[in-house]
């Protein structure tokens, strides 16, 4: 009698630890376009938040797609960036366990241009630093000869 009552107890404990184990994670994915054109937006960051920290992100593919996966079932905050573009901040996007929440974004284009670009030319130093592709020693002989 006493192995089949503890027999009963591990079957229900492992029985409840396998039920907790089935929570699963969920999936956010959408496209993200231009407002105006209805483009869609290639190599775009969105990013997903909880409680203020970062729990996921991904970049658009050449068609404006993304997915984030293994999100954890809760609320989220959706943030999308580009060049050129204002930052849309999407709150209280719900994840649900097992589903894939859909979530379409439209970007404006951003009203701060730059209006200067300093452009600065390199030149080219006179004597190489690192000993150049030879490493071979550079003499005072060799120095006069170049003049």
């Amino acid at each position: 009698m006493l192995k089949k009552l503890n027999l009963l107890c591990a079957i229900l404990f492992l029985s409840g630890s396998f039920g907790f184990a089935q929570v699963g994670t969920g999936s956010i994915k959408g496209t993200v376009t231009d407002k105006n054109t209805g483009e869609a937006l290639p190599f775009v960051k969105v990013v997903a938040f909880s409680g203020g920290q970062q729990q996921g992100f991904a970049s658009t593919d050449f068609d404006g797609r993304y997915q984030i996966s293994a999100l954890t079932p809760t609320e989220y905050a959706i943030e999308v960036r580009f060049v050129g573009y204002s930052t849309v901040r999407n709150e209280g996007v719900v994840v649900n366990s097992n589903k894939i929440t859909d979530l379409d974004i439209a970007l404006t284009i951003s009203e701060e241009m730059l209006d200067v670009v300093e452009v600065i030319e390199y030149t080219v130093p006179l004597i190489d630093q690192d000993g150049g592709a030879s490493g071979a020693t550079v003499t005072r002989d060799d120095i006069s000869k170049i003049n």
